[in-house]
């Protein structure tokens, strides 16, 4: 890909941007480091790590799409040269509330990132809250209650507390609107076949009924224009 400037990466990108405003790229990390093997290795375990030319494909990229928006995801166990890459291009990064969300020490608000109550490889709210064990769900309402989340409902507290975060943009699954369980989990990764990819809503009319509530948890965490 070097040896024609990335040119893949650079018509994808273009292309995309065309589609949406922004654009999250998955695996960031890769940009940075890649895990290498050989073809005729019949796992992932033998390989190693070798270093990409992410900054060289940046450049490249932004000197011809100088208004692309990248979201990059920046989650799991990374050197810091993947941040250093990432804050180089003031690229948003992402935080995911069910990975984040610890009574004991939370992270630090930020704004330059998008936060997630879940996503298509996490359980709903309410399922991973029902997986918990009954001190870690007593700890973690304890901790809602004490900063004024108290809805009486883990998944309404969280994407209330999600809402009121610094953070640039909010992304909440219906699922977590809906307050449904694990039984409307999209994604178990490692595994294959059903149900991956199998939960569909059946109807709308369930999500019209919390619109007034949703409505008043983003007038309340300011992230819509409310109306006279």
């Amino acid at each position: 890909m070097r040896q024609d400037k990335f040119q893949f990466w650079i018509e994808r990108l273009s292309y995309t941007e065309r589609l949406f405003d922004q654009v999250r790229v998955d695996h960031f990390r890769a940009f940075d480091t890649y895990w290498k093997i050989k073809a005729s290795c019949p796992t992932a375990l033998d390989g190693e790590w070798v270093e990409a030319p992410g900054y060289e494909l940046f450049d490249e990229l932004f000197a011809k799409e100088p208004e692309l928006q990248i979201v990059a995801e920046d989650l799991g166990d990374l050197r810091a040269e993947v941040l250093e890459l990432r804050d180089h291009y003031s690229f948003r990064g992402m935080r995911v509330i069910q990975f984040s969300f610890d009574p004991k020490g939370m992270e630090e608000d930020k704004t330059h990132l998008l936060v997630y109550t879940g996503t298509h490889d996490n359980a709903p709210i309410y399922g991973w809250y029902r997986e918990k064990t009954r001190k870690e769900r007593r700890d973690m309402r304890r901790y809602l209650w004490k900063h004024g989340y108290h809805k009486h409902s883990f998944s309404w507290d969280i994407i209330d507390y999600s809402l009121r975060s610094k953070a640039d943009m909010v992304i909440i699954p219906m699922s977590d609107w809906l307050h449904l369980g694990s039984d409307a989990r999209l994604n178990l990764p490692g595994t294959v076949g059903a149900p991956n990819w199998m939960w569909r809503i059946n109807d709308l009319s369930k999500f019209a009924y919390a619109i007034p509530e949703i409505r008043s948890s983003l007038e309340e965490s300011h992230r819509t224009a409310k109306k006279d």
